[in-house]
């Protein structure tokens, strides 16, 4: 079944992201999760089985490194020597595990992303070191429209766009975006971290990292045909319709 009537030009990108993504993942009259299991699944394309995806869970408008990383530098007691957070992290961004991070005088880490750029330089031995621990920074302040997590196996960055977009900007956000989400799912122990744009008809990749260029229209169709399945699809459906 196509699309007849819908002009996704006429879409609020942000804004309808959010509204639909709330209206599938926070339903309380949903409980075994069909609408998660439609758009994870068949939407995004994941293989991950129904038991996990019924769980997922939906975060908007979020730094999800930085968030992890609070997490993590919170559970730790202050140290001199590096802690088994730096050395992970330090691993994966081909840091010197020993690398310690700037701190507080009371020996508790400072968060990356309340880095200056002296305590960097103090840190830093050398200054390809002084670039990475720059671009931990940067990745923890990045902010994603929306943050799928499939507890344990996947995290799902959708990040909205329209044509407004400035496309050099975009594609230095995308970037960031994924190399934030690459970080995110090795700390955490999950398979994979993918990146989707979401725009009103078909694009190219702005980046070839990104996952998969999805489109509003696809949602509509993919959801036109569970119409029968799913009895919330009528609602999703709405908010894809022009604007009145």
């Amino acid at each position: 079944m196509g699309s007849p009537g819908i002009d996704t030009n006429m879409i609020e990108s942000h804004d309808t992201l959010v509204k639909i993504l709330a209206t599938i993942f926070l339903n309380p009259t949903d409980p075994n999760g069909q609408g998660r299991k439609i758009f994870i699944q068949q939407f995004l394309g994941c293989g991950c089985p129904d038991q996990v995806v019924e769980q997922a869970r939906v975060s908007f408008f979020v730094r999800p490194l930085e968030t992890c990383l609070e997490r993590r530098i919170a559970s730790n007691p202050p140290s001199t020597a590096a802690t088994p957070l730096e050395k992970t992290v330090n691993h994966i961004l081909e840091l010197p595990e020993i690398l310690r991070w700037p701190r507080e005088r009371s020996g508790r880490i400072v968060h990356p992303s309340r880095w200056g750029n002296t305590a960097i330089e103090r840190a830093a031995e050398t200054a390809e070191q002084k670039d990475r621990l720059v671009g931990l920074r940067q990745m923890c302040r990045v902010t994603v429209d929306a943050v799928i997590d499939v507890t344990g196996r996947a995290f799902f960055f959708i990040v909205a766009q329209n044509r407004a977009d400035k496309a050099g900007l975009r594609r230095d956000s995308l970037a960031l975006q994924y190399r934030a989400g690459q970080l995110l799912y090795q700390i955490m122990g999950y398979n994979r971290c993918r990146l989707f744009t979401i725009t009103p008809d078909e694009a190219p990749k702005r980046i070839p990292e990104i996952d998969t260029a999805l489109t509003w229209r696809g949602l509509y169709r993919v959801f036109s045909e569970t119409r029968d399945r799913y009895p919330f699809a009528g609602s999703v459906l709405e908010l894809l319709e022009p604007a009145k």
